[in-house]
């Protein structure tokens, strides 16, 4: 059944379906580094 969807599709879902069913989260602290790492990844084409 899901064989035939999108790895990238299949993740967005697997994301959506997680932050439905997380408890509310009021705020969030990202480190520099923490930041630095994730804006690298984005910015990096496979």
């Amino acid at each position: 059944m899901h064989g035939d969807v999108d790895v990238a599709t299949l993740n967005a879902l697997t994301g959506t379906r997680l932050a439905e069913n997380l408890p509310r989260i009021d705020s969030v602290t990202i480190s520099p580094d923490v930041l630095t790492g994730l804006l690298t990844r984005l910015g990096t084409r496979e």
